[in-house]
């Protein structure tokens, strides 16, 4: 647990830095924005930028400790030469050290808090599917052609997984997986108490109003549903905290800076662009944000400077993510076949799982077989309904909040309205592509915080400047005081405490995880165990028969290639690794480069 806390603090420190080179370059965000509105800005711009640049870099050099340092110190040159002033350093220094700074010792108990959901094993199929392998191939070989050949779900490329490869290393390797899940996950809870701290010095604004309620639905669905996705490498995670984040950068433009002409609130439009190509690179599901992050750009009648930063950060940020498909799998956008570029590692399989239209169908069924008969459109709908009942009441709840918008839209400021149509884009998206609870969380919350911001803001009441805000701080001095003290560590205390039962908390496959212990099926040991200073590693297990059990392991000459196969999916067996009922044959691209030369095609395997 201890690693991950370190880690966390390191990734904090590099990501924020990161975000402001960024920033700084770009000229994405004002530097007179509020501290904790910058921070977090710089934190999660910088955090995706980082990811997206290491999935760039590993298609030249496997993601070590190394290779990722001195790209994240690259990465940070802007800000720590050019751009230092924008650091803020002195207003970081005096709010996390000064005589009234209560933030590192609150933020040290939530980071405990999160330490201790994470300290257990990994069990979600998709993590043993391919997530640890992909994380195992970045770290041991970076992005080679072809791997999809061996596993065609090692196609599906993600930052996240570069993200968390270089700390995949050392007495770490085997146990990092959630480092980058468990990041954003404290970031969440900073989020909150950041907002809630404004809400007990009464210095609210209708941006921050968003935000609370955003995080703190976000908090609650995430932990209570998709709890096991969190303490796992899951690419899902980001998109649906970071959903909201990007509605929020939408709010940025309209808070009113003292000392700058209103027309400079330009700059806070290159943002949401920023995230939202981020967040593509994550996964595909977020690419509808896409579009309306450029919509937003260009209502604002940028000059043609900006418009060339937002080009030269669309062409920086989204490469990553298409090139490494293609490398991996032959199809810029896999796993849909669109756009095949006839490469000698294209991927050719037609087992139906692993294509959009698979994937379409396993959301809509639930995981269960499509049954026979006629096929026609919505056809799957009412089987959704009484077997997905958290997503239907999302869904419901988001048709009431576009009542309320429609009778509300006269009212509501520019920003309300952009975050209704991010809302309802995304979940008519989801809704066509994949309708799963994971794909679609995200844009429900965003439309239920703006009704909430819009019942205790008002939609368009003035906003107040950070200059009256201060002035209003300085005339009741004892209300600050209690919201850096004693109200503060309620917040925090109160988060610590969900936390911390949600970690006492066992799911259905931790249950029947136990009770094959029990039987002797599943194997036990201290390398299994929660641990103060290294999370445990991940069981290689399988679930195809009742109890879980120990994946059986066989080796196999496929061509010039000895390749491990487990009874169904590779966990963190050693590389190269084949589920069996893969049966697309692959022979070395370069032997004499070894694994690190990719694949290609050949005959089928046997």
């Amino acid at each position: 647990m201890l690693f991950l806390v370190l880690a966390w603090f390191l990734l904090g420190v590099v990501s924020y830095t990161v975000g402001v080179s960024v920033l700084h370059s770009f000229q994405a965000l004002r530097t007179q924005h509020r501290l904790g509105d910058y921070w977090l800005a710089a934190t999660w711009l910088g955090l995706l930028t980082l990811a997206n640049a290491l999935l760039g870099l590993s298609l030249v050099t496997p993601l070590t400790p190394l290779s990722g340092g001195l790209l994240a110190l690259a990465l940070s040159l802007p800000a720590l030469t050019t751009g230092r002033a924008d650091l803020r350093l002195p207003a970081l220094r005096a709010a996390l050290l000064g005589r009234a700074a209560h933030w590192p010792a609150l933020a040290g108990l939530l980071a405990v808090a999160t330490g201790a959901l994470l300290n257990r094993p990994i069990f979600i199929i998709d993590a043993g599917a391919y997530h640890i392998g992909s994380i195992e191939w970045l770290t041991q070989h970076g992005t080679v052609p072809g791997l999809a050949l061996l596993n065609p779900t090692l196609g599906y490329s993600s930052a996240w997984f570069a993200l968390v490869a270089p700390f995949n290393a050392g007495c770490a390797a085997g146990r990092a997986y959630t480092v980058a899940n468990g990041f954003v996950y404290f970031l969440l809870l900073l989020q909150i108490l950041l907002v809630t701290r404004r809400v007990w010095q009464s210095a609210t604004q209708p941006v921050d109003w968003f935000l609370l309620a955003v995080s703190g639905l976000t908090w609650l669905l995430v932990t209570r549903f998709l709890g096991g996705l969190v303490f796992s490498p899951s690419p899902d995670i980001p998109v649906i905290l970071g959903l909201p984040v990007l509605a929020w950068l939408l709010f940025l433009p309209e808070v009113p800076l003292a000392g700058t002409h209103p027309s400079a609130a330009g700059q806070e439009k290159l943002a949401p662009w920023v995230m939202a190509l981020g967040l593509a690179g994550v996964k595909l599901n977020a690419l509808p944000i896409l579009g309306l992050s450029m919509l937003f750009l260009l209502a604002g009648k940028p000059p043609a400077r900006r418009l060339v930063h937002a080009a030269a950060l669309g062409g920086l940020l989204i490469w990553p993510g298409i090139v490494t498909r293609v490398v991996a799998s032959g199809y810029p956008f896999f796993p849909s076949r669109a756009l095949p570029l006839g490469l000698p590692w294209q991927y050719e399989g037609s087992h139906p799982a692993f294509t959009s239209s698979g994937i379409r169908a396993f959301a809509q069924w639930s995981g269960q077989p499509v049954p026979p008969g006629l096929d026609y459109p919505g056809r799957w709908i009412p089987h959704w309904i009484a077997h997905e009942p958290v997503a239907v009441t999302l869904i419901g709840l988001q048709v009431v909040t576009v009542v309320w918008a429609l009778r509300r839209w006269r009212w509501w400021t520019p920003a309300m309205r952009w975050g209704g149509a991010l809302a309802a884009l995304g979940s008519l998206y989801v809704l066509t592509a994949a309708p799963s609870l994971r794909f679609l969380m995200g844009y429900p919350v965003i439309a239920l915080g703006l009704v909430l911001t819009d019942v205790f803001s008002g939609g368009s009441a003035p906003t107040r400047s950070t200059a009256d805000l201060a002035t209003r701080q300085r005339r009741f001095p004892g209300l600050a005081r209690y919201a850096n003290g004693v109200g503060m560590g309620v917040v925090a205390g109160g988060l610590a405490l969900g936390v911390a039962v949600a970690a006492t908390r066992t799911t259905n496959t931790e249950q029947l995880i136990r009770q094959g212990i029990a039987a002797g099926r599943v194997t036990d040991g201290p390398d299994y165990a929660p641990g103060w200073l290294q999370p445990p590693r991940s069981r290689r297990i399988e679930y195809d028969d009742g109890l879980p059990r120990d994946t059986s392991v066989t080796r196999q000459q496929v061509h010039d290639v000895e390749v491990i196969v487990p009874h169904a999916m590779c966990w963190d067996l050693p590389l190269p690794c084949s589920p069996p009922y893969h049966k697309v044959g692959f022979r070395l691209r370069n032997p004499q480069r070894g694994l690190a030369g990719g694949f290609v095609r050949a005959s089928p395997k046997p």
